[in-house]
């Protein structure tokens, strides 16, 4: 059989795991197979090159010995259990302190008190919780200092000017009187709107659930009633966390805003990206292309004729800011002018 080729390939036709072929097999080959032990027995066949008879070839394979090997899985199995157990406690001594300063971080951007954090976890958060705490409040103590220095302003400043204004009654000649009264009041405006502006943007009570949707209905409505053209379209009634009068102060000027200049107001809410979206849309002469930052800032009229102080879009971007947002203007392309404002949904 040397001086021949064998076919290599291999037919597996079965197993079994029977005593009594076990024992046939014992007995044709003289195997001393212990009957209570269960034995392996492998069959194979190959043919040899020019024949057409099979060759089977019986295997006994003796049994693995199960106990060492469950042991030493269950081992492993233990190991990566108490690793595991182990990650989570450090994710979790980790993780539940910066979850607690990612909250009091967004609480503090929309205008809501916090309180200080009590410093925990590892050596680093702790520094990171300790420096937001006195963050938070260099910026609690700026806002409330910048709020208390324009109210005594427009208080301290309110008296000077009524005396100067009773005293032009003695000032002759009339042309001369005339033109100090004007100034005067020019004066008088510029102290009421720096007023206006800390009593607009105050934060005068805590933040609540506000339906958007509801808040702008009511505000539409006002301007319908007083035969301007106003309508609204709902695609979503999103829910903000915010101060209701002073989000409701803010989208007043923009509805207001959006009648006076262009004598007609558009409002629609949607939502997207986490995010509750209103668009106020007039069709007035819109403001050029590279005055449209400049709008939000204070005492900015842009050639607008007629009483007012040229704070309204100033105070509808601090209230918006201070809610965790941001507002835009851009001009439409059919003509008008939009107002774009976006506030962060209300996590349920």
């Amino acid at each position: 059989m040397t001086d021949r080729q064998i076919d290599l390939t291999k037919n597996t036709t079965g197993f079994a795991r029977d005593f009594p072929a076990l024992r046939a097999i014992q007995r044709q080959l003289a195997f001393d197979v212990p009957s209570r032990k269960r034995w392996t027995l492998g069959v194979y066949s190959v043919r040899l090159e020019g024949e057409s008879n099979w060759i089977n070839f019986y295997v006994l394979m003796a049994p693995e010995n199960f106990w060492p090997v469950l042991l030493a899985r269950s081992v492993d199995s233990l190991v990566g259990i108490g690793l595991m157990v182990v990650l989570a406690f450090l994710v979790g001594h980790v993780m539940a302190p910066l979850g607690k300063l990612t909250a009091n971080a967004e609480r503090l951007g929309r205008g809501e008190e916090t309180g200080a954090l009590e410093p925990e976890g590892s050596v680093d958060v702790r520094e990171v919780i300790l420096a937001f705490n006195r963050m938070e409040k260099r910026i609690v103590h700026s806002l409330s200092y910048q709020v208390a220095l324009l109210r005594s302003l427009g208080h301290d400043l309110t008296g000077p000017l009524q005396r100067l204004r009773d005293a032009t009654g003695d000032v002759a000649p009339a042309d001369t009187r005339e033109r100090i009264e004007k100034r005067l009041s020019a004066v008088d405006a510029i102290v009421q709107s720096v007023a206006s502006f800390a009593r607009e943007t105050r934060r005068d009570a805590d933040t609540s659930r506000v339906d958007i949707a509801s808040m702008l209905e009511a505000l539409v409505d006002e301007q319908a009633e007083t035969g301007y053209s106003a309508e609204i379209s709902i695609q979503a009634e999103p829910v903000v966390r915010g101060r209701y009068n002073a989000l409701t102060r803010a989208f007043r000027n923009l509805v207001e805003n959006a009648i006076k200049y262009g004598n007609a107001v558009r409002v629609s809410i949607a939502s997207e990206d986490g995010m509750a979206v209103v668009h106020v849309d007039d069709k007035g002469p819109g403001i050029a292309c590279e005055e449209l930052e400049a709008a939000f800032e204070p005492f900015q009229r842009l050639g607008a004729s007629g009483p007012g102080s040229g704070l309204g879009l100033s105070i509808v971007q601090t209230i918006i800011i201070d809610h965790g947002g941001r507002v835009e203007l851009l001009n439409l392309d059919g003509g008008g002018l939009r107002a774009s404002v976006r506030l962060p949904l209300e996590n349920r």
